[in-house]
């Protein structure tokens, strides 16, 4: 039953295709699957209840997890879990964007600003935590392996450094009493961890994630097999070291997360949202340069300190940014990014 009555997974999976579109540029995709992606839209518009203000889910669960009720007993069902607002208020935003970039359905657009203003925020709890439910209820299983409520900031990116620094904060929280409870050690949730992690801009526990991961849930073929086979395990830590490397929900970001015992080495060919396909090398637990071939024209947006830039070894000009320095750059280019001496 904790794992049956979730409503929300349509709009995850609606949300992948937003980012290929994300990684891509390809306009393709979102005109075939927007039709789609409308009618889950006009779902939740039908779905979601009025409470005291807020547009809820109403029944649903945190998946798989269950809190203690005053009169003792348990149960998953609730109202408005923070996984399904953060998913919808995700879902909702993509879909403004695609129906602006497709000239379609303004008027929906309108009612689905409206929508997102009314679904509840994000709430910290009494430890510092990201809480999972519409309160501060006793969880039954406080090791559980599911960080549901997370998904604002791993695979989503509502909550992050930028723009919601104390929110931050509570993931970090969120994820240190799981663990003091025992959650986090192998299996497809390590993983999930992990990607987390890397968000938290945490270089030495990725470390320490990888190394688990490797050591505690992996067999002789390196499958994820700790107790039962889960591919999950597998292609989650693989995006895990992806988003160690690079980041790109906030501008390129280099080497944000990199493993502390990964003091030096090389990668090729990772791709970033705009379309960006990037090398890098570092020495030293240091980026010393970093390769962009973008697909498009348009401006990159980079985070940290300011690089020189060069296309064809010309010079390209760079203006100062708040979180670090952009340029502009053609499709089919190649830009050399190296640490300015």
């Amino acid at each position: 039953m904790a794992a049956m009555p979730w409503v929300t997974g349509s709009a995850w999976l609606g949300l992948h295709v937003w980012e290929h579109y994300l990684y891509t540029k390809e306009l393709d995709i979102l005109k075939r699957m927007y039709p789609v992606l409308r009618d889950m839209a006009l779902f939740y518009e039908d779905f979601l209840i009025e409470v005291d203000g807020k547009l809820v889910t109403c029944p649903s669960v945190s998946p798989e997890n269950r809190y203690i009720l005053s009169d003792g007993y348990n149960t998953p069902i609730c109202v408005g879990p923070t996984m399904d607002n953060q998913i919808l208020r995700e879902f909702f935003a993509a879909l403004i964007e695609i129906q602006t970039l497709l000239g379609v359905d303004q008027e929906f657009s309108k009612t689905l600003a409206g929508m997102i203003k009314k679904l509840p925020e994000n709430k910290i709890g009494s430890k510092g935590q990201l809480l999972e439910w519409d309160k501060e209820y006793p969880e039954l299983t406080p090791g559980m392996g599911h960080i549901s409520h997370l998904f604002a900031c791993y695979p989503g990116c509502g909550i992050n450094w930028y723009n919601t620094p104390e929110l931050m904060k509570a993931v970090k929280k969120t994820l240190e009493l799981r663990v003091e409870h025992g959650a986090g050690s192998d299996a497809w949730p390590l993983a999930w961890f992990l990607n987390v992690n890397a968000r938290l801009m945490d270089s030495d526990q990725v470390d320490i994630n990888i190394r688990n991961m490797l050591t505690n849930s992996a067999s002789r073929s390196f499958l994820n097999a700790n107790r039962v086979f889960q591919i999950d395990g597998n292609l989650g830590v693989t995006a895990g070291i992806a988003e160690c490397l690079l980041q790109s929900h906030i501008g390129l970001h280099f080497l944000p997360a990199l493993p502390s015992s990964w003091t030096s080495g090389r990668v090729y060919g990772l791709r970033a949202r705009g379309g960006h396909e990037v090398d890098m090398e570092w020495k030293d637990s240091k980026l010393t340069v970093a390769v962009i071939r973008p697909k498009f024209n348009g401006t990159v947006e980079v985070v940290g300190e300011r690089m020189k830039v060069t296309c064809e070894e010309i010079n390209v000009i760079v203006e100062n940014t708040e979180i670090g320095f952009e340029f502009f750059a053609e499709g089919g280019k190649v830009y050399k990014l190296k640490i300015m001496e």
